[in-house]
């Protein structure tokens, strides 16, 4: 298995591995599965160095076809958002029963990689409170290439709705603020 993306529930008990890619004839025809494997014991209970099995918890389509390269579970365990390589974005997915991973259901592009990043690696849902009307719902990504440096983007939500919700990509759906 070959994994970038790793996301912990908030209280530490499970761990899911979300693979790049499986391998097909060209990723770019159809969508590239990927699996995510869940770990088989309660975290909190075992010594770090003990070696733990992992169990295969579901199947999810690439969004873009390429490669999942990072991940981050919202803590309400409601909220999934995946990030790409290359030409990719940012995807959410959402549960219909929280942290299962049995109920996870792909909702759309909620960024794309406006920045153009060689590289696009990772994504974190923003708890700063750098906006406090973002709280939660906003969210962070970096590429892992920047000739020593990397952009750091902000991308806000574009309304002050509650909840993350997709949106047209091509309406600006959220506005970024290029940190860098």
């Amino acid at each position: 298995m070959d994994s970038e993306a790793l996301v912990v529930s908030p209280d530490g008990s499970k761990a899911w591995l979300i693979e790049k890619r499986l391998m097909q004839a060209d990723p770019r025809d159809r969508p590239t599965p990927a699996r995510i494997y869940e770990t088989s014991q309660n975290l909190t209970t075992i010594p770090s160095t003990v070696k733990i099995d992992l169990k295969l918890s579901t199947i999810i389509d690439n969004p873009d076809g390429v490669r999942i390269t990072g991940a981050d579970l919202h803590p309400t365990g409601q909220d999934l958002l995946v990030r790409t390589a290359y030409h990719g974005g940012t995807y959410l997915y959402t549960f219909d029963t929280p942290f299962d991973f049995d109920t996870i259901r792909y909702q759309g592009r909620v960024a794309s990689n406006s920045l153009k990043q060689p590289q696009p690696e990772a994504v974190s849902f923003d708890f700063t409170n750098t906006f406090p009307n973002q709280f939660g719902k906003a969210f962070w990504h970096i590429s892992e290439q920047g000739n020593g440096y990397q952009q750091l983007e902000y991308v806000k939500c574009k309304d002050g709705q509650m909840t993350l919700q997709v949106r047209d990509v091509f309406t600006n759906p959220y506005r970024s603020l290029h940190l860098g």
